[in-house]
């Protein structure tokens, strides 16, 4: 069959993410147009022509394709302006903030997230004056392989974020509806219905699986349903769509094809819009709107060309999608099921039945599609997830029909079942996600993306092979290498490495020895530690720590210290011997106590040592009052052969500090100006400081006074707000710098 729309989709979609270095794209395409040119004149077929047509289209139109640059809104970045704006997303109340998307009309309808603080009842499909609504851009990623939130909303379009006060809300309208905000007002009803049915729990889950939502969702429930492999099913897709329209279609089995298939169509497109028009909605509904239109004129549709339509059509509406998560895992998941779903099928026996088939099918078949993505995305697999699709798969249909029957008419019996079968599916998820071994972590070199290219595209071409032994050794040979990268990312590094996160306003420091001694010093806040400390690990093969050092009780210091103790083995925390048992102190002592964790207190004078590595402590004095202070900051002094380090917590000038001449030092308290003394630089002189700290934090650090004093010493300073991650490689007291931006994210 000619496949002339999917060669020219596929290419069109490498030509948007090929390099946009006018010279390197040249070089590419003229060796390409010239390989489709002899390739036509040899085998007189316009394949190669073609795929080079498509990549000459995707890499002109990423080129012309609106950046953040290119808005109405960009000169107001970093100011604060006074402008209309139009509320066109439910919003999500928090403790601290209400979230919501907004358009603003007098910037050419730029859309934005705005995080209203202190804010009143907002609701959707509100126009709201707004005096003093600060403009900034998103964060970008934070360290090497995180995810990239800039990125994350480039792919819907949205370009800045913005924050403002209750009470700078000035004036509130009603808009009038039209289609788009009717949709989102139907969303806005059926939120609220489920919100006062249902328990807190269940109404969460079952936003996500009706429509899509999990802003509701508690980091524990949402965990259970990724861990488990079931995440997809609270991110609204093709799934959701096929299995409406299926039971919609059941219930109009006896109606004529005239009048079955518009109600079908309405129905997809309705459904496409309450949800928002996620990339993976529209592919299903355009995949199904295409079928129905082959239906009414009795012409087969192909699944291929199909899905090639739906990626052209989103592309053309915006050709941003490439960078958003849901389009390329909704189109590589089609793409394998449509590809792979007949071949596995048939290597069941008959005996086997059709239902475990179907399911199995296409889990895997969906799964070998993404899997280079989910590995590039995540850096994990879920290895159970082929068992937990099989009762989600009877579950889900029986959740639809339950759980919008009881949003639709008053039942007791129903509700009771509805909240029966919920309670079922959150508790499969946990059962799944907690099964050991269920989640695999990926150590993410280029060489485990290409194997995992190479294995994947592979399967998916296999009918391209007249021998099947071919494809099967090509995989089997793939996986092999795939395995040995992953495992030589175990391999400790030759040289002692330093590693400070980029954590925001807070602080973390990762140390590896030679000897395969790995240690963290902080741990930053509880979100951070969740999104940034504990993912840096687990994609770096790091699942084990031989110790976690505490400078101090502060949440910036210590509040992420348990979840990073529950997610990566660590037997052994040190903290500062002070008097001060705050809440952290307390929830750690009472942690350790029921995880066999040992906790070593240190003091002046204290020494640690690991196989090829000794640690200082030159504060606090034995058993300090600390109260908070932050003079009772652990002081540690980190030495080998490769390294001096010093890493002072967030100790202030008034603590004394033994004269402790180093080569790299951690500046005090994120560059406040009381941190850092000038006494102190001329006793140790260092060769490298870093500092760690948020963008723009409302302490105004680093102080300009302290740059200028350490500038005296060393022009080598390093700032996690500017540099993102910076990982020193130490080598007999010779230093590599690595980081992750050259200068300001912010402004690239």
């Amino acid at each position: 069959m000619n496949r002339v729309l999917l060669n020219f989709t596929l290419s069109l979609l490498i030509g948007a993410i090929l390099p946009k270095n006018p010279i390197l794209f040249a070089l590419i395409f003229s060796i390409l147009f010239i390989a489709g040119i002899i390739h036509f004149c040899v085998a007189k077929r316009l394949v190669a022509l073609t795929i080079i047509l498509g990549i000459a289209s995707g890499a002109i139109s990423s080129l012309c394709t609106k950046t953040a640059e290119k808005s109405a809104l960009y000169p107001a970045l970093d100011s604060t302006i006074s402008c209309t704006v139009n509320v066109d997303s439910v919003p999500v109340k928090t403790d601290k903030y209400t979230k919501f998307t907004a358009s603003l009309p007098e910037y050419e309808n730029e859309k934005m997230i705005i995080y209203m603080y202190d804010a009143p009842d907002i609701k959707v499909n509100q126009e709201l004056y707004l005096e003093n609504l600060s403009v900034r851009l998103p964060g970008t990623k934070m360290n090497f392989g995180s995810f990239d939130y800039r990125k994350y909303l480039t792919g819907r379009n949205i370009y800045f974020q913005g924050s403002a006060n209750g009470k700078d809300i000035l004036q509130t309208n009603d808009l009038p509806l039209n289609l788009f905000r009717l949709a989102v007002h139907t969303n806005y009803i059926l939120c609220k219905k489920i919100d006062t049915a249902f328990s807190p729990e269940c109404a969460s889950v079952l936003k996500g699986v009706l429509l899509g939502d999990k802003s509701d969702l508690s980091d524990e429930t949402e965990k259970n349903f990724r861990n488990s492999g079931l995440s997809h099913v609270l991110a609204v897709s093709g799934l959701h769509l096929t299995m409406i329209t299926m039971l919609l279609g059941m219930l109009l089995r006896k109606a004529p094809r005239i009048i079955k298939i518009p109600i079908l169509a309405l129905v997809v497109i309705g459904f496409a819009f309450v949800t928002g028009l996620p990339a993976s909605v529209v592919r299903a509904a355009t995949m199904l709107l295409i079928l129905y239109i082959g239906d009414l004129i009795y012409a087969e549709a192909d699944g291929l060309t199909s899905l090639s339509a739906a990626a052209l059509l989103l592309f053309a509406f915006n050709p941003n999608c490439i960078y958003d998560t849901g389009f390329v895992l909704s189109f590589s998941a089609s793409l394998g099921i449509i590809l792979l779903y007949n071949s596995l099928k048939s290597l069941f026996p008959e005996s086997v039945p059709d239902y475990f088939k179907d399911c199995i099918s296409v889990s895997l078949s969906a799964q070998i599609g993404t899997l280079p993505f989910l590995v590039l995305s995540f850096g994990q697999l879920t290895t159970m997830s082929v068992i937990s699709n099989l009762l989600v798969g009877l579950l889900m249909p029986i959740i639809y029909v339950l759980c919008t029957l009881s949003l639709l008419i008053s039942s007791t019996t129903i509700l009771i079942l509805s909240k029966f079968i919920l309670n079922v599916f959150i508790k499969w998820a946990e059962i799944c996600a907690n099964i050991p071994g269920q989640v695999i972590h990926i150590p993410i070199n280029v060489f485990v993306i290409i194997g995992l290219f190479i294995f994947s595209g592979t399967a998916l071409l296999n009918s391209l092979f007249k021998d099947k032994k071919i494809p099967v050794a090509i995989m089997f040979v793939t996986a092999v290498c795939v395995i040995i990268s992953s495992l030589t990312e175990l391999i400790p590094p030759k040289n002692t490495t330093l590693t400070f996160l980029n954590v925001g306003q807070a602080d973390c420091t990762l140390v590896e020895t030679p000897d395969g001694n790995k240690f963290l010093v902080d741990c930053a806040t509880d979100t951070m530690a969740d999104s940034e400390i504990v993912d840096y690990l687990n994609r770096n093969a790091i699942f084990s720590l031989d110790g976690v050092f505490i400078s101090h009780f502060n949440d910036d210091h210590s509040g992420g210290l348990i979840k990073v103790l529950e997610d990566v083995k660590t037997n052994v925390v040190y903290i500062p011997d002070t008097k001060d048992i705050g809440q952290w102190q307390y929830d750690l002592i009472e942690y350790a106590k029921s995880n066999d964790i040992t906790l070593i207190y240190l003091s002046e004078g204290d020494t640690v040592s690991f196989t090829d590595l000794k640690i200082s402590v030159l504060n606090p004095p034995s058993n300090t009052f600390a109260d908070g202070d932050n003079n009772s900051s652990a002081v540690l002094k980190v030495e080998n052969k490769d390294v001096s380090l010093l890493l002072p917590g967030d100790i202030e000038e008034d603590a004394s500090i033994r004269n402790c001449d180093t080569d790299i030092l951690k500046v005090s308290h994120h560059g406040s100006k009381n941190g850092t003394t000038q006494e102190f630089l001329k006793n140790n002189t260092p060769e490298i400081a870093v500092i760690s700290l948020g963008f723009n934090n409302m302490y105004g650090f680093p102080k300009q006074e302290t740059i200028d004093k350490i500038e005296n010493y060393t022009d080598k300073i390093y700032r996690t707000d500017l540099n993102g991650t910076v990982k020193i490689t130490c080598n007999n007291r010779v230093y590599t710098v690595d980081t992750l931006w050259r200068n300001d994210k912010w402004k690239n």
